[in-house]
């Protein structure tokens, strides 16, 4: 079994799942912010990289540790189908 990559917590740095692949987690972030019953914002941790992205229904920020391997802008408009 693969080992998950991403892990992701809500405000109270919770953990509410974990995923090996990046786009499938992106998109579960968006639609999961989208619930109104939900803390925002949730928080992508990528274990490999070291970077997390916050994520909104509508957008989403990318957050470079000082550990991190690698920072990565991101400037494309998200827009997901919920």
């Amino acid at each position: 079994m693969e080992e998950a990559r991403f892990h992701v917590v809500d405000t109270g740095r919770r953990l509410l799942a974990s995923f090996t692949g990046g786009s499938v987690v992106h998109q579960w972030c968006h639609r999961l912010a989208a619930d109104s019953n939900v803390e925002l914002s949730l928080i992508i941790r990528d274990r490999e990289t070291r970077i997390e992205r916050r994520v909104w229904p509508d957008r989403c920020e990318l957050i470079a540790s000082p550990h991190a391997k690698r920072a990565a802008m991101c400037t494309a408009a998200h827009r997901v189908v919920l």
